[in-house]
């Protein structure tokens, strides 16, 4: 029988959201600022082809923030909106 430590839910704020292998070994995911993504072709984007359509709606950063967000409630998912929304 494992027991938790006293220390996994804050050490749990430091180390969620991040995946040092996708990023070249970066430990901090990089900061996307791009609003503009490209497609290949138009079908490409109908199709929504790619993970990211629009850089507001969201970006690697953003989904960092979101999956570490929800770990730390326990939550299924968690959304951020833009400012005024």
């Amino acid at each position: 029988m494992t027991t938790k430590s006293k220390f996994e839910d804050a050490t749990g704020a430091v180390h969620l959201g991040r995946d040092p292998h996708a990023n070249a070994g970066f430990v901090n995911p990089p900061v996307f600022r791009g609003s503009t993504v490209l497609f290949p072709t138009l079908a490409a984007l109908k199709a929504r082809s790619q993970p990211y359509t629009y850089g507001r709606r969201a970006t690697p950063t953003t989904v960092a923030l979101t999956d570490a967000l929800a770990a730390l409630d326990g939550a299924a998912a968690s959304v951020l909106t833009c400012s005024g929304l």
